[in-house]
């Protein structure tokens, strides 16, 4: 999905009135005989909102759904939600540990196994949470983007910020699948550039949490003087935490694979 079908070309939504809603219904959505599903798409934020944003919501007539979110608590973080409506209640949700960044092009995914009863989301190519619940079927479901639309025709939860690149495949799909979609969208004729790595608290005193470091990149820590100091990168999310409680107050710099920046030791 590419606005008005033109390649490297966004969606943007205003956060208060602007919102897509496909017309016409999608095929039924069977858990006990389906394989299961799988969205993907990109978002880049502009602004959190005080309350809870939707990216996309696939709801049935019963108000049942399946729907992506930023939790806007805090710095706001990523969450999946799935809504069992004749229940009238949530059946499960999973949130992403590190925060939402504003300004930058997240990938996000997830995936959902009926047979397992699975639920994984992923960021930026990575397990960012995963849990296990009973999801609803989901009768001639409705496509919504960029807010909120239950059964009663009520919209909320407007999204400030743009969506690009939606696919829904009515599969669970493979490993590699999933990095071919977040590859070939961070490449350099895409014109999405992988997103930055971010350091917070900065200036710390003691913990930093890194985000957006691949797994596998090697971490190194450095001080004033440009001597390796040994360091332990704990991985959570799209990132890793960094203990700096042992060193004293100071300047020192993080290498992250080809990347580095400057951390503050107060």
């Amino acid at each position: 999905m590419d606005r008005h079908g033109n390649p490297n070309s966004a969606y943007a939504f205003s956060g208060s009135s602007s919102l897509i809603q496909v017309g016409s219904t999608l095929p039924s959505i069977d858990t006990n005989a389906d394989e299961g599903l799988t969205i993907s798409f990109w978002v880049k934020g502009t602004s959190l909102s005080t309350s809870n944003t939707d990216l996309f919501d696939l709801r049935s007539n019963d108000n049942s759904a399946i729907h992506v979110l930023l939790n806007n608590e805090g710095s706001g973080n990523v969450q999946y939600n799935n809504h069992n409506g004749p229940a009238g209640a949530g059946a499960g949700e999973c949130y992403a540990s590190d925060p939402f960044v504003l300004d930058e092009w997240f990938h996000v995914l997830v995936t959902v196994n009926y047979a397992t009863e699975t639920s994984t989301l992923y960021v930026n190519n990575e397990v960012a949470c995963a849990s296990n619940f009973q999801h609803p079927s989901l009768t001639n479901p409705h496509l919504n983007f960029g807010s909120r639309f239950d059964n009663g025709s009520n919209t909320c939860c407007f999204m400030i910020g743009s969506l690009d690149d939606f696919g829904i495949w009515y599969r669970v799909l493979s490993a590699s699948e999933i990095t071919g979609l977040y590859e070939i969208n961070t490449s350099v004729s895409s014109g999405r550039n992988i997103p930055a790595i971010k350091a917070y608290p900065n200036p710390t005193k003691g913990s930093v949490r890194i985000t957006n470091i691949p797994q596998g990149t090697a971490t190194q820590l450095f001080d004033a003087t440009g001597r390796s100091l040994p360091i332990s990168a704990q991985r959570q999310g799209t990132g890793v935490i960094l203990d700096l409680s042992s060193y004293p107050a100071g300047l020192y710099l993080v290498r992250a694979g080809d990347r580095s920046f400057t951390i503050v030791r107060e």
